[in-house]
């Protein structure tokens, strides 16, 4: 194969050999000049002067005059001149951020593209009047004058702006581009012969103007990359902007047009795969197998159009892969710094606000704990042990909010009280004294992760101009090293700007800024740029080709990308003055697709087949694209396109845990038979087996937190409460409507007294959001007993109380290990809320303050369900209780006609009681049970089956919420 930069290199040298060092070559990236390097290396047998080879924004820079403005400098540029425009209505520059930037972005789109800018923002304020207009007449309220004046005011922000950076020659990326395009003084003054773009596909408005400007001069030569596969087809949105630019003319010819997609064989392999992870434990592995077949992976890419899965690739590349680069940064956002430093600021901001009406500071003990199990807070506090201590201790409190005296009280390790003196002091609610707690929280990390002293480093950062710095960390440290020389470069940052920037004296803007730079800051890792696999993003291959090709997320809504309208200018607007929309960046990304794969002789196409709560889960349109229109063009290729079914223990990221039967566990489980298995300890295994074995056999609690508010546990404790106090006084007697009546005068009262009475819950509940939920409860009650009432009237049935919080049990007896000759009797219980008679119906009420969906909690299509689903846990619950009363048909006197399970959901009581259609279950019965019994028995045979570990579930969004999450190797 012969690669597009290849070629490059052999036609500039074939046309300068003797002056090389009088052409200037331009490209989209910088990657672009080391390939051009390697290859100019092949055909120089002398000393030479290289081309000049450079990006287009570094050409742009250097002949407008201006440097390139950082992002943070021009949002306060910005923002000083929104104070000044706005006066005593600008907003703080917290909430300023929120939109600032979606402004500086349609700046930079609209020089980009040479709009007009008095033209389009006349039209935009004329535009959002015409919204507003009302026939009637009637005035405009404050919020629409105050929405249209703003729209009238951005000429003026863009005008003032852009105005302020000139006299400081600085600029955005659009403006040096605009004044590059519309000034052509420079380029009589160009420092080379002959300047050549490469590999260029959809040029700005502005690029379009500087290259042919250039090419008319004869100073300049575009040398494109394509194939007529989608060039020639006119309705390949790939080739949308090459075919426009060949019909101009103006823009130079096609060199080296070839056939690549419709001629020779290759092999494109689509591959479905469940869950984001999983793709890069497929690449894994898929790299294995080509290192076997090829030793050397030189001319692979490993693409990555979803960047989150870096980390995951990185983990999943086998050792023997030997070289391999990392082109693209990892981003701090991804670091436990970045949830650190976070978690500080929130401490911090809730203790401001509620600390305001106490002399000493209060810290929300919540978040004190989260902020103490992170991991970088128990290596500096001493270890695993001492805070474990210390979270113990907090947790005994019980007390939301704890006073700093209290903390420090908790813990007699000198560390950790160093540690909590500094980061809970209150100099955090200042800007300056959050930058110095935040240097010294890093030179700590930076000690506690590494011998090296940092005082030569820091002394380095502080010396250093930005663009310098860089990282005197051996390649072998820990990443944490590299991350953590980051952060404390961008901390120098802020200090610098901390003086001239008066946004910067609030603690909540600081904390924002630190997290949006932590955002934008990437990590560089080392590699071998032009040796082994490549890891790269989809814009970082642009002007490259390999060999093979691995793309991990070749979903729709990546490969083009989902459809987002990121901008104060609307659709219509933006076309109108040549402005991209969404099908001209999805022809952008069309093209770095097909371009990709066009010299490549293996690709393997990899998509999550694993719907998010948005959607998701659908292939890119550009590999239906290629099912139904390559095999057209190209009979030898070939094409595969599977979904892969993996194996339950290599679904998940991890394995996780796996426990075996042995003779101890086996003993556990026996115990187990013998106190008996209820309906949520069999919920328990059919959800995860392993997590029924940390709960049910080793007993493994989830930690109770200390609550501030209310939560769904105790609330829907208190409405039990409630409702058996009530319904206590009448068991084996009727309830008439005179008594349900006597019950709701007194709804308040019992509720409130629940709530105070309740052990859970040890916070206030007189304000804010637990007098709310104290009293939803009571309306929930009300409601219930309301419609007990109607219930009553209505249907003139008497209503007997059988019994409250009925414990009930059977015995089964079970095979073990599938031998009839040896049998285990087993217990099976259960606890009924109510047991009442309606009439002639036995009814076995679970209540429930959840919502309840009949047509999905109560449907079961498939009797196995019981056994695998557990979402079904209603359905089986309800079951267990029926099958209970059956076997203890002596329990209750009287005679009734048939027995009904079911749920009332008190936050929908207007179906009152939501049955079980049983029936219908056993009338789509295709499993072979005969009867519940059958089905039990099977479940429990499963969970005393030695040849059977306890096992995580391989469904990892079960783990998500699961408390055993973290010790189960997940």
């Amino acid at each position: 194969m012969e690669s597009f930069l290849e070629k490059t290199a052999e036609y500039i040298y074939t046309n300068h050999k003797d002056n090389l060092d009088r052409v200037c070559l331009v490209s989209p990236n910088r990657r672009a000049s080391l390939y051009l390097k390697k290859y100019f290396a092949r055909l120089i047998d002398k000393p030479i002067w290289l081309p000049e080879m450079i990006t287009v924004e570094d050409f742009v820079l250097k002949h407008s005059g201006y440097a390139l403005v950082d992002s943070l400098s021009l949002l306060f540029e910005l923002h000083a001149i929104h104070v000044e425009i706005e006066g005593e209505k600008a907003q703080s520059f917290e909430k300023f951020i929120q939109w600032g930037q979606l402004l500086l972005n349609d700046f930079n789109e609209v020089d980009l593209y040479l709009a007009d800018t008095r033209q389009l923002y006349n039209y935009l304020s004329e535009d959002k009047a015409l919204e507003l207009w009302n026939p009637s007449g009637e005035p405009l309220t404050e919020f629409e004058l105050s929405y249209l004046s703003f729209f009238k005011s951005m000429l003026t922000y863009y005008t003032w702006l852009r105005e302020h950076l000139i006299q400081k020659h600085q600029a955005w990326q659009g403006m040096a581009y605009r004044k590059l395009a519309e000034d052509i003084n420079w380029m009589d003054h160009l420092d080379c012969d002959k300047i050549y773009f490469i590999g260029f596909n959809a040029l700005t408005k502005a690029e379009e103007i500087i290259t042919t400007k250039l090419q008319r001069m004869g100073k300049a030569e575009m040398l494109w990359d394509a194939d007529p596969y989608y060039v020639s087809n006119p309705v390949h949105e790939a080739g949308r902007f090459l075919r426009q630019y060949m019909t101009t003319e103006k823009n130079g010819r096609l060199h080296w047009l070839g056939n690549h997609f419709s001629e020779g064989n290759r092999k494109i392999t689509i591959q479905g795969v469940p869950n984001k992870v999983t793709q890069a434990k497929e690449a894994g592995q898929l790299i294995k197998n080509l290192i076997t077949e090829h030793k050397d992976l030189t001319g692979t890419a490993l693409v990555l159009a979803d960047e989150t899965l870096l980390l995951p690739v990185l983990n999943s590349i086998p050792d023997e892969s030997g070289e391999f680069n990392v082109t693209m940064g990892f981003s701090l956002t991804y670091t436990p710094l970045y949830s650190l430093i976070d978690a500080i600021f929130g401490i911090h901001s809730t203790s401001a606000q509620f600390s305001s009406t106490h002399t000493e500071p209060r810290f929300y003990t919540k978040e004190v704990i989260r902020f103490l199990i992170h991991p970088y807070i128990t290596k500096l506090g001493g270890g695993t042990t001492n805070t474990q201590i210390l979270i113990a201790k907090l947790r005994d409190t019980k007390i939301p909010f704890i006073p700093l005296a209290r903390i420090i009280s908790a813990t007699s390790d000198e560390k950790m009280i160093t540690l909590l003196k500094m980061l809970l002091d209150k100099s955090w609610q200042t800007t300056a004294g959050a930058l110095e707690n935040l240097t010294l929280l890093t030179d700590w990390l930076r000690t506690s992760f590494s011998e090296k002293p940092d005082k030569e480093i820091s002394k380095t950062i502080q010396n250093t101009n930005d663009k310098e710095v860089k990282s005197d960390t051996p390649n072998d440290f820990p990443i944490e090293e590299e991350y953590f020389f980051a952060f404390a470069r961008l901390l120098q940052r802020l200090k610098n700007m901390h003086e001239s920037y008066v946004a910067l004296n609030k603690t909540e803007t600081l904390r924002q800024i630190i997290l949006q730079m932590m955002k934008q800051e990437k990590i560089p890792f080392y590699g071998e740029p032009l040796k082994g696999i490549q890891i790269m993003g989809m814009l970082e291959t642009r002007t490259l080709d390999f060999e093979r090709v691995i793309i991990l997320g070749a979903n729709d809504d990546l490969l083009p990308g989902a459809r987002k309208h990121d901008s104060f200018i609307p659709y219509n607007i933006k076309k109108e003055f040549g402005i991209p929309i969404y099908t001209d960046k999805d022809a952008v990304m069309a093209y770095h697709f097909y371009r990709l794969l066009q010299r490549a002789e293996e690709t393997w196409l990899f998509y999550n087949t694993e719907p998010n709560d948005l959607g998701g889960g659908d292939k890119s349109r550009f590999i239906l694209q290629l099912l139904q229109e390559l095999p057209l063009e190209n009979p030898k290729a070939i094409l595969e396109n599977t979904i892969i079914s993996l194996s339950p223990a290599s679904f998940p990221e991890k394995e996780g845990t796996t426990i075996q039967k042995t003779d101890e566990v086996f003993k556990q489980l026996k115990e187990k038979a013998v106190s008996g298995f209820s309906p949520t300890s069999l919920s328990k295994y059919v959800n995860c087996s392993l997590q029924f074995y940390f709960s049910e056999i080793q007993g493994l609690a989830e930690i109770e937190e200390i609550e501030d508010t209310i939560d769904a546990r105790v609330m829907g404790t208190v409405i039990h409460k409630v409702l058996q106090d009530y319904y206590q006084n009448y068991i084996n007697q009727y309830v008439t409507a005179e008594h349900l009546q006597i019950m709701l005068k007194e709804v308040s009262k019992r509720t409130k007294d629940a709530f105070e009475d309740n052990d859970q819950f040890k916070g206030s509940f007189s304000e804010g959001k637990n007098l709310l939920i104290e009293q939803v409860s009571e309306r929930y009650i009300t409601n219930y007993l309301k419609k007990e009432l109607s219930i009553i009237k209505e249907t003139k049935q008497t209503l007997l109380i059988k019994n409250l919080e009925e414990n009930i049990s059977t015995q089964i007896e079970i095979r073990l290990n599938n031998d009839a000759n040896n049998m285990l009797n087993v217990k099976v219980k259960g606890t009924i809320d109510r047991i009442d008679q309606l009439g002639d119906d036995l009814r076995l009420i679970d209540y429930k303050t959840g919502n309840i969906d009949p047509k999905t909690d109560l449907k079961l299509p498939d009797v196995e369900g019981l056994l695998t689903n557990p979402k079904k846990a209603k359905v089986l619950q309800l079951l267990i209780y029926k099958y209970l009363i059956e076997k203890n048909p002596d329990k209750f006197s009287g005679s009734y006609r048939q027995i009904i399970p079911g749920i009332i959901s008190l936050r929908k009581v207007s179906s009152y009681l939501i049955t079980l259609e049983e029936a219908s279950i056993w009338e789509k019965n295709e499993s072979g049970y005969q009867n519940f019994e059958e089905v039990l028995k099977d479940l429990l045979e499963q969970i005393f089956d030695t040849s059977t570990p306890f096992t995580a579930t391989t469904d990892i969004e079960r783990c998500k919420f699961c408390p055993f999450n973290s010790i189960c190797n997940r």
